[in-house]
Formats: structure tokens, C-alpha cells, sequence
């Protein structure tokens, strides 16, 4: 669910389909604003110990997922901001990304996959409305997180422990793309749900009885350079903006390009509270084994890198397949998105990969990576697309 107009509690006015899973309901309370409320109030119910004692707090935001719904006052200070179109605001990221020095001057992004959705030169008026409409609900939709961030923030200012406290922030995947009625198994449920009990009209877009979210176009003008957005396997579904910070930190303040997972968090924040994982039982009980690593080296300075050449990392979705052994990542999408027979190596039997690292495009063979993803996978080349998203 997303940030709607809504806490998650049924009101007496609230329409619920429970065969679609879905909700409008009215209410006065973003669900950013009444998670934040409720977590500040377990910090201040906190048993009183001594000053250094560590605790650890999650924070989940449901925004800026779909349903896009937001405070009136905040979409109105972003109205006209993305009436040029996706492009236009995709243009103008890569350009910022470039200035920053987050990408180098000369990458070229990967293509945009429309997925059958129109041009924007291609749009009657009033499809153009609607859709900057989307994109003005979803931008207030991460300004009211980022204010409920800030009350945390100030929280813990207020009360002395910020300097000795570790805060990450990360997004769990891409920007979502989906055209959410074309979902295969239940699109066509939601959609008519939409349809029958929520107002999607332009001057409601954003409101608690709407139910609208902003598709493919949008989504990878935030994932640029990258390939692709949310439920794919390329860089622009898994790879995320992270913020770690502490004034502990040797890199505090850096922009790090060392490849690591959310799995590295937990070994993470068990080295810096200076606890023991329990192994492979807990209280009787038998439980996995942690698969991530300590970025703590990495982030004192002592290392380069998280995870050795030697690590593999995969990921799978949908029967979309990615697995990533230092500067080497190969890649499997079924069509439409990738080619329904890829070549591999015909004198070895074996998939070949090129490094995302080597500007000379160095082919390997892949044999033991092969035996874990039982298919062939492409090549990438690591000048035009960053960290192996080359188009396919």
C-alpha cells in the first residue's frame, strides 16, 4: 500500500473491496505521518537505561508506492513542475546526476521501455494533464516522508544521541513502473475496482478517493542511467539510492561505489552494537544463517570493498534472473524484455560474461556461475551502460 490519505484502519466511509485487496478511505492522517507519530512515540516509551545503551528502531515508509495520494497543499507547490513530460524530467536528472559526479560525464542511458505507453508528443491535452498530475501526487508523496524523516531527525538532535547514532536510509527496489491494469493476474481486478468506487478525475488525482499510479515513462526518468524499473532484475530495479551516516565513519560525507545488498545491513548493525549473531539456533530454535557482510571495514576505511572478487550475489522475479561476482554480472529476462535464446559458449558448454569494470570488454568463461543459473545469459559492456546494463 502506499502513503494514502489514510491510516490503516477502516473508517466508516471507507469502500473496501476485500476480492481486490484495495481501499479508499477518507481520512486526515498520511500513513507517513501516523507511522512517523508512532515511532517517535516507542523511542519516548523506551525503558530509561544507561545513557550508551544501543536500541534499534525500523522505519518503514509505504510512499511513495501506488496509490498516489498526498496532502492538497504539498501537490499544489509541484503543480506545472512536470508539464514537459517524463523525458524532458529524465534529461534533466541524467544532466544533474553528470554534475554531481554520481555518473561520468560521458554515460549514455539505456533506452526508455515504454511497454506500449504513449509518447508524450502523442497524447491528447488532457492525457498529458493527467499524467503530470500523477507525477506532482507522487513527488509530495516523498516530500511529506522526507519532512517526517526531518521530525526524526530533530527527535533524536533534542535529545543528545544523533552523533552516536547510525542512521541508514535505503528504498527497497526501482521506481515502480507498472501499469498496474495490465498486471496479469489481477490488473484487470484492480482496474475495475478503480473504476467502480474511486474518482480519478484530474482535480481529484491525489486525493483519498482516488487511486491512480504513474507508469513506465515516469519511473525511469528516476532510474536513469539505468536499465528497466521495479520487479526487474536489471540495475534499475535492484539497484537503489543508500544513505549511511554517522560522524564515526571514515567515509562520512563520501559518494562509495562498493557493491553491497540489503543483507549486508544486519551483520552491519550487529558489529557496530557489538552483538553476536547466535549461529545457526536461537531459543531452541534453528535459523538461517546471515548471508550479508559487515560494511563496518569498508565504511572505517580499512577496506576498499564489502564483498571480495570471489562473492556471488543473485537475485530472481518473475523467472528474471541476475547473479554478480565482483565487477561481473550477467543477466536473463524472457522476451519481450531480453532475447529468447541466448549464445553461450559452444566449445566449453558454458555462459561467457563481460566485467562492468574493464573498459577492454575482457571476456571469461563462466562455468560455475552457469551451474547456479541454468541459463544463458548476455553480455554487457561497461563503458556505455554502468554496471552492466547494456540494452538487449
Amino acid at each position: 500500500m502506499a502513503d494514502a490519505l489514510a491510516i490503516p484502519l477502516l473508517t466508516a466511509d471507507a469502500r473496501l473491496s476485500r476480492a481486490a485487496g484495495l481501499r479508499c478511505e477518507i481520512n486526515l492522517v498520511t500513513c507517513s505521518d501516523a507511522y512517523t507519530d508512532t515511532w517517535l512515540r516507542y523511542l519516548r516509551e523506551r525503558p530509561q537505561g544507561p545513557q550508551d545503551a544501543p536500541f534499534f528502531a525500523y522505519l518503514p515508509f509505504q510512499a511513495p508506492h501506488w496509490p498516489l495520494q498526498a496532502p492538497w497543499d504539498i501537490i499544489a507547490t509541484y503543480r506545472g513542475r512536470y508539464d514537459a513530460g517524463p523525458e524532458v524530467l529524465r534529461e534533466e536528472r541524467l544532466a544533474a546526476l553528470t554534475r554531481l559526479g554520481l555518473c561520468p560525464p560521458d554515460v549514455e542511458a539505456h533506452p526508455v521501455v515504454a511497454d506500449g505507453t504513449p509518447e508524450w508528443a502523442d497524447m491528447t491535452d488532457e492525457e498529458r494533464a493527467v499524467s503530470a498530475r500523477t507525477m506532482e501526487v507522487y513527488a509530495a508523496m516523498v516530500d511529506r516522508m522526507d519532512w517526517n524523516i526531518g521530525r526524526v531527525i530533530d527527535y533524536l538532535e533534542g535529545t543528545g544521541e544523533l552523533d552516536n547514532t547510525v542512521v541508514i536510509f535505503l528504498s527497497d527496489n526501482g521506481a515502480e513502473g507498472t501499469i498496474v491494469e495490465a498486471m496479469p493476474l489481477r490488473g484487470g481486478e484492480i482496474a475495475a475496482f478503480v473504476a467502480q468506487h474511486c474518482d480519478n478525475s484530474l482535480d481529484n488525482i491525489g486525493g483519498p478517493t482516488s487511486y491512480t499510479w504513474y507508469g513506465p515513462r515516469w519511473a525511469q526518468a528516476a532510474t536513469a542511467p539505468s536499465r528497466l524499473h521495479k520487479a526487474f532484475t536489471t540495475e534499475g530495479g535492484i539497484r537503489v539510492p543508500g544513505f549511511l551516516t554517522w560522524p564515526g565513519f571514515s567515509r562520512q560525507g563520501e559518494i562509495g561505489s562498493a557493491f553491497s545488498t540489503v543483507m549486508d545491513i544486519a551483520p552491519t548493525v550487529l558489529e557496530l552494537a557489538g552483538a553476536a549473531h547466535p549461529g545457526t539456533t536461537y531459543r531452541g530454535r534453528e535459523v538461517q544463517p546471515m548471508r550479508g557482510r559487515s560494511m563496518l571495514p569498508y565504511l572505517s576505511g580499512q577496506t576498499d570493498a564489502v564483498h571480495d572478487a570471489d562473492t556471488g550475489t543473485g537475485w530472481e522475479l518473475f523467472g528474471r534472473r541476475a547473479i554478480r561476482q565482483g565487477d561481473w554480472m550477467a543477466l536473463y529476462l524472457p522476451a519481450p524484455y531480453g532475447p529468447t535464446n541466448w549464445p553461450t559458449c559452444s566449445s566449453c558448454g558454458t555462459a561467457t560474461l563481460r566485467t562492468t569494470a574493464s573498459s577492454s570488454g575482457t571476456y571469461r568463461s563462466t562455468s560455475s556461475t552457469q551451474r547456479r543459473t541454468k541459463d544463458p545469459v548476455s553480455t554487457v559492456h561497461p563503458k556505455r551502460y554502468p554496471s552492466g546494463n547494456a540494452p538487449r
